[in-house]
């Protein structure tokens, strides 16, 4: 089973809550592993990678916001934030800085564990899928390498995609050259629901990591009024 191999970090300074957090993922059969302050979190992620960090935003010796952004720039595991901060501009500050979900305190410890199993779903290799996809996937001079989830620039240079950002480059591939909606898109990336600015996010950060030699080219188009539209010649061979 899929939670059976997981390994999570929790980031909690609440003891109560950091351990009710622990011990329900651990009954789940999750390898489960707790800190409470900011400063161990980095070196942790370093000696041992993980499959998921729930990250609590008020640490008591540093911006929990500040550290999801250093996560999300040292790797791509994903993150579960955990806040007593619930706004519509807290969930959209926490999904600019890398989060891939958010979690409002109080919450059900049901509720707690459903998210934790979607974005692990999501964002975990899935090898039967891929090893229905072709091998390298060309879109104009770059390459898509499908099992290192990476892309090579007609320069060589070897750029690594995030789960998610993979995911929205197959579907934009499987689409070249279609106006495609944003609700559109999150379904076939497996996120139904999510709000659009989650979309616009990774499209952002996808056309950072597909900028060409060309002055003002992209090969991800905003659509007006519709969504984005993926120009390029693939080829699946």
């Amino acid at each position: 089973m899929l939670n059976r191999q997981a390994s999570i970090l929790i980031v909690e300074d609440d003891a109560d809550i950091r351990t009710m957090m622990h011990r329900r993922l651990e009954l789940e059969g999750y390898a489960v592993q707790s800190l409470e302050y900011a400063r161990d979190v980095m070196p942790k992620l370093a000696r041992a990678p993980h499959d998921l960090v729930v990250l609590d935003l008020n640490l008591p010796d540093g911006d929990g916001m500040e550290l999801c952004q250093d996560i999300r720039n040292a790797s791509d595991i994903p993150i579960i934030v955990v806040t007593a901060r619930g706004t519509a501009d807290d969930t959209v500050r926490g999904l600019e800085r890398g989060a891939d979900d958010y979690l409002a305190k109080p919450f059900e410890p049901r509720e707690f564990l459903a998210r934790i199993r979607t974005v692990l779903r999501r964002t975990r290799p899935q090898p039967a899928r891929l090893r229905s996809l072709p091998r390298t996937i060309g879109f104009d001079d770059w390459q898509l390498d499908v099992e290192r989830r990476a892309v090579m620039s007609p320069a060589g240079r070897l750029v690594m995609l995030s789960a998610v950002e993979f995911r929205l480059l197959l579907v934009f591939l499987q689409h070249a050259g279609q106006d495609m909606k944003r609700e559109i898109l999150l379904d076939l990336m497996g996120e139904p629901g999510a709000l659009d600015r989650a979309v616009d996010l990774q499209v952002s950060r996808l056309r950072n990591k597909l900028k060409t030699s060309q002055p003002g080219h992209s090969f991800i188009q905003t659509v007006r009024h519709v969504g984005y539209r993926f120009d390029a010649k693939v080829d699946t061979r």
